[in-house]
């Protein structure tokens, strides 16, 4: 009988689940991704993320698992099967899932890993592969034929952080002596005192799959951090030329907004963060601009693609909490539906209890588009009106109808979510308007859409 509850407890299991119905074409999309853990003793364990889609078309189904088994001691660890890495805080290799984004990422080898007092060294071999969520549906994103070779060192003894790797691509898509690509680089941090200072460096060769001619790629992210008492301020930099290893590594974003304009194939950019008190009162200041690398006006371009951005926000209590933003936001050749986009937004979100207590958000934005403009305002209500039942009302208006959002000029829908002990359940019921939506540089258009969505998240 112990022996069976101790295998209960060392049992995990979660899974998040999204089903949609579409109200015009009865489509119906259904997708699951889950994990299921078993630790057997300190050291060992067993485990497999999985994804389940089960769609009205028979074509965009997917059942698939990824198994690992990983060992660990003080000194050493070992990744058998379908494991996640990262070097360089991802400037050289970023396989590591975003589940809030729904981009996964495996490497399906070996990876072994000693550590020895402050150092540590990392090695590994795999076959990548991604899954990436698009148009409501999984989908894969790689060549999953690549094969990928690496090699991590990293020092650490609590004032300076050095890290040096290099990692190897064979395309098996080219003849060799073409298929191998490589990247390697350098980061080094130092903290002392009030000041964190970052510089990560990495350098890409390669070959141009049409042409076989060579292919370079430098990238260069650096930050400075210095905080005193009431007072924080911040200084990044990012130099990208072609340092995009084959989607295999994910560059460092400098904007709240998370966008790269080109990828990592070419941007350069700058940004500036401060946050102080005043009393009880919270300000927060930051401005960004990435522009494309032959971009010769930093603060106003005008060749290639570019993402700017300038807030001002503040955290009040009112008696309650309120925080308030103002935004300015510049998008030049960022999607192919516009060439310059202005969006200049006012934003109220808190808290309060009117007999029960509710969230809200009332945003207020104008938008130069191209050649038109318009208004586009929008109120969330979130109250938890009934014990384990929180109800919302989500509404949008635009001042006229917007092409790129199938010449619709207003969105609703009402979302109840049920709270239980283990996890969450959701009903949206309405329309939802579409755009560009980014992660960690990565951005993805989501198409809008109208109908019922059920949502599931579990674990235990």
């Amino acid at each position: 009988m112990n022996f069976f509850l101790t295998l209960l407890l060392q049992f995990h299991f979660s899974v998040s689940g999204e089903y949609l119905l579409d109200k015009d074409t009865l489509a119906e999309y259904s997708s699951i991704f889950g994990n299921l853990q078993h630790s057997i003793g300190e050291n060992l364990s067993l485990s497999s993320d999985f994804i389940l889609q089960l769609h009205s078309d028979p074509s965009e189904r997917i059942f698939t698992l990824m198994p690992q088994v990983s060992f660990s001691s003080s000194t050493f660890s070992l990744k058998l099967f379908d494991f996640q890495s990262s070097f360089q805080n991802g400037l050289v290799l970023a396989q590591e899932p975003d589940l809030a984004f729904k981009r996964l990422r495996y490497l399906r080898g070996l990876s072994a890993e000693i550590a020895i007092g402050q150092m540590e060294i990392t090695a590994l071999t795999g076959q990548p592969f991604n899954y990436d969520y698009d148009a409501f549906s999984f989908r894969t994103t790689n060549d999953t034929v690549d094969l990928l070779r690496g090699l991590s060192f990293k020092y650490a003894n609590g004032i300076v952080d050095f890290e040096a790797s290099y990692l190897r691509l064979n395309r098996r898509n080219m003849p060799e002596p073409y298929a191998f690509q490589e990247i390697f680089g350098c980061s080094w941090g130092l903290q002392r005192g009030i000041f964190d200072l970052v510089l990560n460096v990495a350098r890409k060769w390669g070959v141009e799959p049409l042409t076989f001619g060579r292919m370079k790629g430098f990238g260069v992210h650096t930050f400075l951090n210095t905080s005193f008492p009431a007072i924080n301020f911040s200084l990044s930099a990012v130099f990208y030329d072609s340092i995009n290893f084959w989607g295999y590594n994910l560059p460092a974003v400098i904007t709240e907004k998370e966008l790269l304009p080109g990828s990592g194939f070419s941007d350069k950019g700058i940004g500036f963060n401060t946050a102080f008190y005043l009393g009880n009162t919270y300000f927060e200041g930051g401005l960004g601009s990435l522009v494309s690398i032959e971009e010769g006006n930093l603060l106003s371009p005008d060749d290639g693609k570019a993402f700017q951005e300038t807030y001002l926000k503040t955290k009040l209590n009112i008696p309650s909490r309120v925080e308030i933003k103002l935004a300015r936001e510049y998008y030049l050749r960022v999607e192919p539906e516009y060439e310059q986009l202005y969006v200049y937004t006012l934003e109220s979100r808190g808290f309060f209890s009117w007999g029960v207590p509710v969230d809200y958000v009332m945003n207020v934005s104008f938008n130069e588009e191209d050649c038109f403009s318009y208004y586009v305002l929008g109120t969330v209500i979130s109250a938890e009106i009934l014990r384990d039942f929180s109800f919302g009302f989500n509404i949008e208006y635009a001042t006229r109808k917007i092409p790129r959002y199938e010449n619709e000029e207003l969105w609703a829908n009402l979302e109840i979510i049920y709270r239980f002990d283990y996890g969450t359940l959701t009903l949206d019921v309405g329309n939802r308007r579409g755009g560009l939506v980014c992660s960690g540089g990565m951005c993805r258009v989501v198409p809008p859409f109208s109908g019922i969505t059920l949502g599931l998240n579990f674990g235990f």
